[in-house]
Formats: structure tokens, C-alpha cells, sequence
């Protein structure tokens, strides 16, 4: 069985030193206990679990386990449906405000973790009519039916997509990553065409749902607006939403 590494360099700043650890439980009032260890990077501010799997383990646990152990009676259930739905007419809202006050273009967009596809189904059904190209990133396994019955395109991984896209989506997805910047640098921006848009969303470190066993890191509106600048996009818009519970930030890709 491989075993976790020990992290002792921030992922974000590259800060190698003594990190300041956080008492999840007490940060609680212990209303909510875990077992994993969690700390601070004293230069950057950045929140991450003490260990982390190699990033292949982690790729492989995504692809064949992680719906699996959120729901051990079959993926997925029509409550997973009804939040996928929910989630994403904020998401898309949102990103129709900056459609129209900063000139985004949205006739393809790619939704990395796109789970069951809900926000590219509303996309092209309720939001924006000018799409005529869509393609969801998705290593789950289970999602894929659902994927098929609802008539969306998809790829495991995202080394699979092709060309460039006006707008990426990546909702509940950049805490799961061993090392988000490089991935975000590396491999989301350049899919996103010149002038294109990347989406995120993210749990809010105040609330319980940015510590689940899943999450290797909490964040902060100010962390992951660093780590969108640091991977060479202009952040547009940093919010909070779902009552304060996820942070929902734009960052656009240069000329």
C-alpha cells in the first residue's frame, strides 16, 4: 500500500520551512472532527493536509474509487442529480454577468470534473444560445451514463481535449489536486483560447466542507486569487457565494 508523503515546501509560494499547524476541531468548536492533520504556510497563508498521495495514486483513486465511497448503494442517486442542477445556476449566472460587463465570449466552453455535466446541460439549454461546442473532463467512471443519457461529450483526462475553449469550468475540483498550480498553469490554461475565461469554484476554508477527507487543500479568496494570478491569468471577479460557504473567482487569459 503506498503511503502518503510528508509536505514540508508550500505548493503555491514554494515557502520551505516551518508551517504553523491549524486545530480543525477547535476552529469548529468541534463541531465537525477529523483525523487528518492540516497546516498553514506561514509565508502565503496557504491551508493544506499535512500528507498527501503521489499525484498517479490520487488520478487513480479519482478514476475507479472516490464515487464509489461517496455513495456505496450506486452513483448516482437522484439527490447527487437535484445538487448537480442546483449548483451550477449560480456558477452560470455568474459567469453571464461577466459576459456582459467585461466582453467574454462563450461559444465553447469545457467543464474539468464535470461529474454528471449539469452546468454544460444548462449552459447550452438555458444560458447561453451562441454554444455550439462542449466537452466535459471527467475520470469518474460512474458519471459517464449519465454523461451519455444527457447527451454530453466527455473525456477522463485532460490531456484527451482538444483545440481551445472561450470558457473552462472547474467547480469543486482544484482542492483535489496534489499540486493545483501546476496543474492549473500547465494544463487548464492552455486550453483556454486567448481572451478566454477559466471559472472556478471552491469550498471557503470557514466552512466545514473545505476539511473532507477528500481535500488536500482549504482556501482562502485570498490564496486562490494568488494562485490564479500566479498561473498567468488576470482575475476579474472574487466572491463569495452559497452563504459564504464556496468562493467563486474568474480569472481571464491574455492576448
Amino acid at each position: 500500500m503506498t503511503q502518503p508523503d510528508q509536505i514540508t515546501q508550500c505548493h503555491l509560494c514554494n515557502y520551505h520551512g516551518e508551517m504553523d499547524e491549524l486545530d480543525v476541531s477547535a476552529m469548529f468548536k468541534f463541531r465537525f472532527v477529523t483525523n487528518q492533520k492540516w497546516k498553514v504556510c506561514r509565508s502565503c497563508d496557504l491551508v493544506f493536509r499535512d500528507e498527501m498521495l503521489p499525484e498517479e495514486v490520487n488520478e487513480e483513486y479519482y478514476e475507479y474509487q472516490y464515487r464509489e465511497d461517496l455513495r456505496p448503494d450506486g452513483f448516482p442517486e437522484a439527490n447527487d442529480i437535484r445538487i448537480a442542477y442546483v449548483r451550477a445556476q449560480p456558477q452560470l449566472a455568474f459567469l453571464s454577468n461577466l459576459q456582459d460587463k467585461d466582453k467574454i465570449t462563450v461559444e465553447s466552453m469545457i467543464d474539468v470534473g464535470a461529474g454528471l455535466g449539469a452546468t454544460l446541460h444548462y449552459a447550452k439549454s438555458r444560458y447561453f444560445e451562441g454554444i455550439n461546442r462542449v466537452l466535459a473532463v471527467e475520470k469518474s467512471q460512474q458519471s459517464w451514463p449519465f454523461l451519455d443519457f444527457i447527451g454530453i461529450p466527455y473525456v477522463s483526462d485532460i490531456s484527451e481535449a482538444e483545440g481551445q475553449w472561450d470558457v473552462m469550468i472547474a467547480s469543486h475540483v482544484v482542492e483535489h489536486f496534489r499540486n493545483p498550480l501546476d496543474y492549473v498553469r500547465d494544463k487548464m490554461v492552455p486550453l483556454i483560447r486567448p481572451n478566454g475565461l477559466l471559472l472556478v469554484e471552491v469550498p471557503n476554508h470557514t466552512s466545514t466542507s473545505a476539511f473532507s477527507a477528500a481535500h488536500l487543500y482549504a482556501f482562502k479568496q485570498e490564496t486562490i486569487g494568488q494562485l490564479l494570478t500566479m498561473a498567468g491569468l488576470h482575475v476579474l471577479m472574487n466572491t463569495l457565494v452559497n452563504n459564504n460557504k464556496s468562493i467563486l473567482i474568474a480569472g481571464r487569459k491574455g492576448k
